[in-house]
């Protein structure tokens, strides 16, 4: 390691009341490859006031190598939660900032995956692959609706740029967050949606994000979350957040005018779609219709709020 320069990583999850899920992202943490150029960090931001995960992780990361840090943030919400991680790295004036969600865990090549990605590419982010599966029990589903919730394009290589991605998987050159002081922003604390506009701000200051599909992280979908009610739900989401996330990135006239462009090419495509019979073909057109209405919705000022859930989605 003589003449190496090392830079210091923190891997950070927030939790809040998962325990056997977050006991199984702990341990898939304490089998990760480690970079030799890195110095590496634990850090998990508890979002339950009551705190009685703290125990669990205390257990669990007992004899861990990699050093750990365990913080409660006592204000609720998604954006609370996230922007403490952000703190608590500032703090530790860290170099790179690893990020996925307590009901994933990734697989051990995982972030020697995206770090390799992101000096090949010379990447400020790299967005990993993620990886689903269903309840053994499950088989009320169609398949094609299930792809709804985790569809993957084929067309998307390692390397690739995206304008955004999503939190759960990703590794963020930190020194780029403090320079542009960037931030979630409090509108998506209840809606969710705050994951894309942080990376997509990412993009409008210069940053570049790729795609590494070898970084892989696995989530486990739980039955409460298993259900079609759950997976239009999650679309309704996404069409809702939009209009906000663009309002805030370009102004309300300009949101206005996507908003109107996206309502037009997807109707469109529906009514074109409208003439087929396949099945597939169907279950896509009801997903842009149930994405659009979400559009109309935060348009229109409706108030939705999914994660004021316990669950949130």
């Amino acid at each position: 390691m003589k003449g190496m320069s090392i830079k210091t990583l923190t891997i950070s999850v927030c939790t809040f009341r998962r325990p056997n899920l977050l006991r199984q992202a702990i341990r898939a943490v304490h089998r990760l490859s480690i970079p030799k150029e890195l110095e590496v960090n634990f850090l998990i931001v508890d979002n339950d006031a009551s705190q009685e995960i703290e125990q669990l992780i205390r257990e669990e990361t007992s004899d861990f190598q990699i050093p750990t840090r365990y913080v409660a943030e006592v204000n609720q919400g998604l954006v609370n939660a996230r922007n403490r991680v952000l703190a608590e790295a500032r703090k530790m004036s860290v170099d790179y900032l690893a990020m996925f969600d307590d009901d994933d865990y990734p697989e051990t090549g995982w972030l020697i995956n995206l770090w390799n990605c992101l000096n090949k590419y010379s990447a400020t982010v790299v967005s990993g692959m993620m990886i689903y599966s269903w309840p053994d029990s499950l088989v009320s589903i169609d398949d094609d609706i299930k792809r709804v919730y985790d569809e993957k394009s084929s067309t998307i290589k390692t390397g690739d740029i995206r304008e955004r991605c999503g939190s759960g998987n990703t590794l963020i050159d930190f020194k780029f967050v403090e320079k542009h002081n960037l931030s979630f922003h409090e509108a998506f604390n209840y809606t969710g949606g705050e994951d894309s506009h942080f990376f997509e701000s990412v993009t409008l200051y210069g940053g570049k994000i790729v795609k590494c599909n070898e970084a892989i992280v696995y989530s486990e979908i739980v039955e409460e979350r298993a259900n079609e009610d759950f997976i239009w739900m999650r679309r309704y989401n996404v069409g809702y957040v939009t209009f906000t996330k663009n309002r805030l990135l370009y102004g309300r006239l300009k949101a206005i005018q996507k908003a109107i462009s996206m309502l037009f090419r997807n109707g469109l495509n529906n009514l074109i779609k409208s003439l087929s019979d396949d099945k597939r073909t169907q279950i896509k057109r009801k997903r842009k219709a149930i994405e659009m209405k979400g559009l109309i919705d935060s348009l229109l000022g409706k108030t939705y709020e999914s994660y004021k859930k316990p669950d949130g989605y």
